[in-house]
C-alpha cells in the first residue's frame, strides 16, 4: 500500500547522481546561470589518440565532447552543432590552428565560440598571435588534465555564450 505522505515515493535521481563525475560540470553550469545541460566541447588534434583521451577525460567530468582530427571536418561540425568551446592544436597537416581560428571567427555562427589552443610547440610569439586572433586561452603541452579542466571551466564561466538554435 502506498503512503499518502509527501516525498515518500521513489526518489528522482538528479543529473549529478546519475553521473557522479558530472557533478562538477553541473555546478559550473549552474554557476554560469545555464540549465544542467552539459556543455558541448569540440576537440581537434592531429594526434587522434590525444584528442580522444582528452575528450574521454572531459566527458567523465560531465561535458559532452567530440574529437576530430581534421580541421576542415571540425569546422564543418562546428557550423552544424555550435559547440560551447573548441580546443585545438596549432601544428597540423592541411589547415593549421591559426587558419582554423580565423575561419571560425569569420563566420557568424562560430565567431563567438571560445577557442583554446593546446599545443606542444609553443613560443611567446605564437601565444601573442593566438590572443590577437581571438583565442580565449593558450595552454602548452604537456599539461595536466587538472590544468586543462581549470582552463575549460574558466573559459566556459567567464565567457558564456548561448548556442544559436
Amino acid at each position: 500500500m502506498m503512503s499518502g505522505k509527501k516525498g515518500s515515493g521513489p526518489k528522482k535521481e538528479t543529473r549529478a547522481e546519475k553521473h557522479p563525475a558530472g557533478a562538477h560540470a553541473a555546478k559550473a553550469a549552474k554557476a554560469a546561470g545555464s540549465p544542467l545541460q552539459p556543455k558541448q566541447i569540440l576537440i581537434t588534434d592531429d594526434e587522434q589518440y590525444l584528442g580522444e583521451l582528452l575528450a574521454s577525460q572531459l566527458q567523465e567530468r560531465g561535458y559532452k565532447c567530440v574529437s576530430l582530427v581534421s580541421k576542415a571536418d571540425a569546422y564543418q561540425w562546428s557550423l552544424a552543432h555550435k559547440p560551447d568551446l573548441i580546443i585545438t592544436d596549432i601544428n597540423s597537416p592541411g589547415m593549421d590552428g591559426f587558419q582554423f581560428l580565423r575561419l571560425l571567427k569569420s563566420h557568424a555562427s562560430t565567431g563567438k565560440v571560445p577557442v583554446v589552443f593546446l599545443t606542444g610547440v609553443a613560443s611567446t610569439e605564437m601565444a601573442e598571435q593566438a590572443k590577437r586572433l581571438g583565442a580565449a586561452e593558450f595552454v602548452t603541452k604537456p599539461s595536466s588534465l587538472a590544468e586543462v579542466q581549470t582552463v575549460v571551466e574558466r573559459v566556459l564561466t567567464a565567457r558564456p555564450h548561448k548556442r544559436p538554435r
